[in-house]
């Protein structure tokens, strides 16, 4: 799968962990430009674990210096916000 963070393409790929996982859930590599997660976990999971890489994609890009906290904290809110509102759309 191909996502477009900061108009950079990244290659998503749900896979096993094999050796880059110590018992984490997902990756982001900023440099490279992919993203893995565990493909293993539940579904919803998959997707709070994607959003986070993109969030620790986006800190990168922009030289934030967020923490592991901070972007726990970004994603758990984020991901509510959308599995809450199905139909959220930016358009105003």
């Amino acid at each position: 799968m191909k996502i477009k963070i900061l108009s950079k393409e990244y290659t998503v790929h749900f896979e096993d962990p094999g050796l880059w996982s110590d018992g984490g859930m997902g990756r982001c590599y900023a440099p490279d430009q992919v993203i893995r997660i565990n493909s293993a976990m539940h579904p919803d999971a998959q997707k709070s674990t994607l959003l986070h890489e993109i969030l620790h994609a986006v800190a990168d890009c922009c030289g934030l210096s967020l923490t592991e906290q901070q972007i726990n904290g970004l994603e758990t809110g984020l991901f509510s916000v959308f599995k809450d509102n199905k139909n959220f759309d930016m358009e105003i």
